[in-house]
């Protein structure tokens, strides 16, 4: 295959059929009402019990009752300890996840407010907030002033399978595929087996200066900023999936990109940069402003927050 757009249909149609193939999504319900702590032997004593209550055999119904009693405290008190034993081992991620389920926390509330605030509109709520952009009063970007490239840069840029596989394994796997549907852990488990195809489209892709659609995609999620929103403008905070392999080839880029910005930047920007952080401002400010009251000066500072305006 000569051309990229080809490459990637055919990668992520081939990766999503075998994975189709042998782990295919199976759908299936249960009514279990047993309480996550109960074993065999706790079911078979409840069934003695239950028996000898049918059968009016009262000492030995009351002598079941009170052996299920005291088990299922034991067990019950025994489940939790183990839970919380195990948070202490847990990361974040793991640590929330877990004391959600033992404490059964509950989801934050629904869209029902949200959809009665917005019923006056047309359409429903899912069209309202997918047709609402806090983007749309941007004009779009205009390369005209842009000269153009004449030298051809290409071949001196190639990607190795050695670099993608070291994102790759490095890849967040609590993350959400994005719209090409190829989930993160399978990519980051099968990174050896699949870096070589991955490298000659990415190679492809910046010999013919071409983004296929699908890494230019996103899954926008309207995720409620406070608790039961009411407001589509001021409530919601789009969080957008993004392909993990669009990710990892912007990280290769954007490396290139950063060897020839960097020297240009001045040493008092800190955000978006690497190694860098709110805290080594706050250090360099702070050193400048105890120069200048060392040396019997002055300091004045100016403040401000960029906001985004309320619609």
């Amino acid at each position: 295959m000569n051309s990229c757009q080809e490459m990637v249909d055919y990668f992520c149609s081939f990766i999503l059929h075998l994975l189709n193939l042998y782990m295919p999504t199976i759908r299936s319900s249960s009514n279990n009402f047993d309480k996550p702590w109960f074993t065999p032997e706790f079911r078979n004593l409840v069934k003695q019990r239950q028996r000898a209550y049918m059968s009016s055999q009262k000492s030995l119904y009351c002598k079941l009752r009170n052996i299920v009693q005291r088990l299922a405290a034991s067990l019950c008190k025994q489940y939790y300890t183990e839970k919380i034993e195990q948070l202490h081992s847990a990361d974040s991620h793991s640590w929330w996840k877990k004391t959600k389920q033992f404490l059964h926390l509950k989801q934050m509330d629904s869209f029902e407010l949200l959809e009665q605030s917005n019923s006056a509109d047309n359409g429903s709520l899912p069209e309202i907030i997918n047709n609402f952009s806090v983007s749309a009063h941007l004009s779009p970007f205009d390369f005209s002033p842009l000269e153009p490239i004449e030298q051809d840069f290409s071949h001196e840029y190639v990607i190795d399978p050695t670099q993608i596989v070291s994102r790759l394994l490095h890849n967040n796997v609590h993350k959400s595929s994005g719209p090409d549907g190829l989930p993160s852990w399978l990519l980051q488990d099968l990174a050896p087996l699949l870096s070589q195809p991955i490298a000659a489209i990415f190679n492809a892709s910046l010999w013919e200066g071409y983004l296929p659609p699908i890494w230019k995609s996103a899954e926008v999620v309207p995720v409620p900023k406070v608790h039961s929103p009411t407001s589509i403008y001021n409530d919601l905070g789009p969080i957008s999936l993004l392909p993990t392999i669009s990710k990892v080839f912007e990280s290769i880029v954007g490396k290139w990109f950063l060897t020839f910005i960097e020297p240009h930047l001045d040493n008092c920007q800190f955000g978006c940069r690497k190694s860098r952080s709110t805290t080594h401002a706050l250090v360099a400010i702070l050193h400048t402003w105890m120069t200048a009251l060392d040396s019997h000066g002055s300091v004045r500072s100016v403040l401000w927050i960029f906001e985004k305006p309320l619609i």
